[in-house]
């Protein structure tokens, strides 16, 4: 281990077993922080520990060409068996050697004992739930937090009684798409729009299908694209649909192929994003780094990054199909103007990836009591 450096490991299964949410974050952070010079981040170990089938590999991974100073730590071991060796005092870290810090990605997993932990927020449970009640016993285990908004830290500190000096701001990055549009792609016209989140309760899809059959009806969008894993409202949406004679011109996509997506956010008019509590605003910001319209549900996270850039639906909006309607074909007219397609470039331009790597890297440093800028 380095006297100057500190040598942390990152939980990194998700990044090999999906896609979407803390998988892409996982990937997304560690292919940027390999592409550092190994004397500004140390070493890191990859904990890859779990039974999940390693479904991702290169080229989305990106760590070919970049393992220096990088273990990978891997077996295919049922989470259960680990837990029930935790019980007799085998911690997860151990296989990883001397360490300054683990890097959860997941509050529950894995079981950990005698190391730092640190965990990234994407989002917490509503409050007077067993999911908060649970959550809140492991938190006084944890000895820092990354938040991408300032409203996470606001609520941390709030709801679970976390100190402020245990709380790092880092912004996340979002142009992972952006990176692999190869060709200039046109919007489609009419328009097609993107949903993208499980088909679970509060994502408002049965409300966007009603507001685009409205623009579909005066031909201003053609196409409605809801890209999830299964859930609850699949039926109901897809029933709909069907009953208003859009069968075919609504899809549901449940198992995305990650070399579509660039192009998919390319051609597409705007991003239809209603959510209930995220608190991180990577979504609607990989919208706008393909220039893409955004109508998104006015979360603190999201104003905070998108501000006058996106149309807001607050909750009255959504229960009325004409409103959400206007305020989604407003989205569409901006999804096509080329000028308002630049500043939201603009405004995207400034989460990238490296800078993630950057600021986790000082919190890093700043946890394991290795200052900025230490020398081997």
């Amino acid at each position: 281990m380095s006297p100057g450096l500190p040598r942390v490991a990152i939980d990194y299964l998700p990044a090999t077993t999906h896609f979407p949410g803390v998988g892409r974050y996982a990937r997304e952070l560690v292919r940027a922080l390999v592409r550092l010079p190994r004397a500004e981040r140390g070493e890191l170990v990859l904990f890859e520990w779990g039974s999940e089938p390693r479904a991702i590999g290169e080229p989305w991974l990106g760590l070919d060409g970049h393992l220096d100073g990088v273990e990978r730590v891997s077996r295919r071991l049922p989470r259960r068996l680990l837990e029930l060796r935790a019980r007799i005092g085998f911690d997860a870290a151990s296989s990883c050697g001397a360490l300054d810090l683990f890097h959860r990605i997941h509050a529950h997993y894995p079981p950990l004992r005698g190391v730092r932990q640190l965990w990234p927020v994407p989002e917490l449970p509503a409050r007077g739930t067993a999911a908060e009640t649970a959550l809140r016993a492991r938190l006084a285990e944890f000895d820092a937090f990354l938040v991408a908004s300032r409203d996470a830290g606001e609520r941390l500190q709030r709801d679970h009684g976390i100190a402020a000096a245990r709380i790092h701001r880092v912004r996340t990055g979002c142009e992972h798409w952006l990176r692999e549009q190869r060709d200039p792609v046109a919007r489609l016209e009419p328009a097609q729009l993107v949903v993208l989140g499980a088909l679970r309760a509060g994502r408002g899809h049965r409300a966007i299908l009603e507001a685009f059959a409205r623009l579909h009806a005066r031909k201003r969008a053609a196409r409605l694209l809801l890209i999830g894993s299964d859930g609850p409202e699949r039926v109901p949406v897809l029933t709909r649909a069907a009953e208003l004679g859009l069968a075919t011109c609504v899809e549901w996509i449940g198992q995305p192929i990650e070399s579509r997506m660039p192009r998919v956010m390319a051609e597409s008019a705007a991003l239809v994003h209603l959510s209930d509590g995220e608190l991180t605003p990577v979504t609607p910001l990989e919208a706008c780094a393909s220039g893409a319209g955004v109508l998104a549900s006015p979360l603190p996270a999201f104003f905070e990054a998108l501000g006058e850039e996106a149309v807001w639906a607050p909750p009255a909006a959504v229960e009325d199909p004409a409103e959400l309607a206007r305020l989604l074909e407003r989205a569409v007219e901006l999804g096509l103007d080329p000028a308002a397609q630049a500043r939201r470039r603009a405004l995207a331009g400034a989460y990238t990836w490296e800078a993630n790597a950057r600021a986790t890297l000082d919190a890093w440093r700043k946890l394991a009591g290795h200052p900025a800028g230490a020398s081997n």
